[in-house]
């Protein structure tokens, strides 16, 4: 009884104990929407065996009860054949892995999973990734199972828009980590649907970083399901596509939904457009930015469209943000003047604020960056 709650608590891949074997069930990993986040409850792959993947009803590895019900954004319960090809499958995964870390070598959780066939060999990997290629609904389990092997490995370490760069310049890799995002990249459109349902419509902030982070990688072939996000009906969607949107590449289907969600009805999903349109990285994004700045009813989504205007250093965002300086100042909206003093103080490299006559005469001398 304590197993299935914490099976219900967490409703991911948890360890339960049945006849003395290390057993993982897969429920709707991320059905967590109603849930918040423990990652201090997942176990790392190094100390558990094969996962097992399948969804149980009641007790944790009873493989007699029926397929649990699962939410409507699940991508559907498992047959024993598709059980069957996806534990073989991330066998192979596994294998494959230790194998690269340390060829010829096989890891005592792979050994133990019996992770080689009866003559022997290892599985062919590519072959049977192959093989649920066709199957939606099986690759969607393996998508969430490496998503559970990206939580794990970064289990106690907070979210920061600057960990990439530092891991980048401290060299650090972790191969679990590093070999999960590679075959969601791979996957590249049948992961999506995953990506999107699980991690972009989630309700806490962690999973939905991940997806962020995912929809980059994968670019462009992600743009279909995110553009039906953006015309969701929930607000907070709404928000995902327009942070996800910015992230594809350079694309005119995803600046179009970038332009309508800019003039959302509501503040916060225009706010997130202004983000959006931040990491767009096209000069038609910075004349909305600048559009918006100007013309957008709300504070918030002013500051935020300034604060975007960071990744565009030219003459014409400095010239818009020093006049959105003196609306500021005149109004008395502190916290857009200090937005706009900011993104000023980085354009001209300096530390300390200046007036708005003192900013004007530095425009007269600056060349921006592409002008040099």
């Amino acid at each position: 009884a304590a197993q299935r709650c914490v099976v219900h608590r967490n409703r991911g891949w948890v360890a339960a104990s049945r006849s003395g074997t290390a057993h993982l069930a897969l429920v709707d990993l991320f059905g967590m929407r109603r849930q918040s986040y423990a990652p201090n409850r997942f176990a790392a792959p190094a100390r558990t065996g094969s996962f097992v993947l399948a969804m149980f009803a009641a007790a944790c590895g009873s493989t007699s009860a029926p397929p649990r019900s699962v939410d409507p954004q699940s991508p559907g319960g498992l047959t024993e054949a598709q059980v069957a090809q996806l534990t073989a499958l991330e066998r192979a995964y596994r294998k494959q892995a230790a194998d690269q870390q340390a060829p010829g070598k096989l890891a005592p959780d792979a050994e133990a999973a019996g992770q080689q066939d009866s003559g022997g060999q290892p599985p062919d990997y590519p072959a049977l990734r192959a093989a649920i290629a066709t199957d939606p609904v099986a690759t969607a389990w393996f998508t969430r199972m490496l998503i559970r092997d990206l939580f794990t490995a970064r289990e106690g370490r907070p979210p920061s828009d600057d960990d990439d760069r530092l891991r980048a310049a401290a060299q650090i890799k972790d191969p679990v980590e590093a070999r999960a995002l590679d075959t969601i990249a791979e996957l590249g459109p049948a992961a999506v649907p995953t990506v999107v349902s699980d991690l972009l419509r989630h309700a806490q902030p962690l999973p939905r970083e991940l997806g962020y982070e995912l929809v980059a990688r994968i670019g462009a072939p992600a743009l279909p399901p995110l553009l039906e996000l953006a015309s969701d009906g929930e607000p907070k969607h709404r928000r995902a596509a327009a942070r996800s949107l910015g992230l594809v590449g350079a694309d005119p289907r995803a600046f179009a939904a970038l332009k309508r969600l800019a003039e959302d009805g509501e503040f916060d999903v225009r706010g997130t457009a202004m983000r959006g349109l931040g990491t767009y990285g096209d000069p038609a994004a910075a004349s909305l930015l600048r559009e918006r700045l100007q013309k957008d009813r709300d504070a918030f989504v002013r500051r935020a469209a300034a604060q975007a205007l960071a990744a565009y250093p030219t003459r014409a965002t400095a010239e818009a943000l020093i006049d959105y300086l003196d609306r500021c100042d005149r109004s008395e909206d502190r916290d857009g003047a200090r937005a706009a003093q900011e993104v000023l103080r980085g354009f001209a490299k300096t530390r300390g604020g200046r007036t708005v006559p003192d900013w004007r005469r530095w425009l007269a001398t600056w060349q921006p960056p592409a002008e040099r």
